[in-house]
């Protein structure tokens, strides 16, 4: 999977991404670990180094990290940033 690169502009702020959808002209923004996962997503991640990755930096289990990176993907799929490839 990765992010759709049609239309879509991608800017790191400190400690969050934001993205502009140019389709629907939307702005989207991101906390620290949601942008350690678009960041991962640019270069292709696939869903279990996203939850190994958010295991290692913050200590959570496994449990909340799939949580987690489960809901940051449903919410880019519904608004059309992601891709499966």
């Amino acid at each position: 999977m990765r992010l759709t690169d049609e239309n879509l502009i991608v800017r790191g702020l400190d400690d969050e991404v934001v993205m502009l959808s140019l389709p629907s002209s939307t702005y989207y923004s991101a906390n620290e670990a949601g942008a350690l996962l678009v960041h991962e997503l640019i270069r292709g991640a696939e869903r279990a180094s996203l939850i190994a990755l958010l295991m290692e930096r913050y200590g959570i289990t496994q449990s909340v990290a799939a949580t987690d990176v489960d809901e940051f993907l449903h919410q880019l799929r519904k608004h059309e940033l992601l891709v499966d490839s």
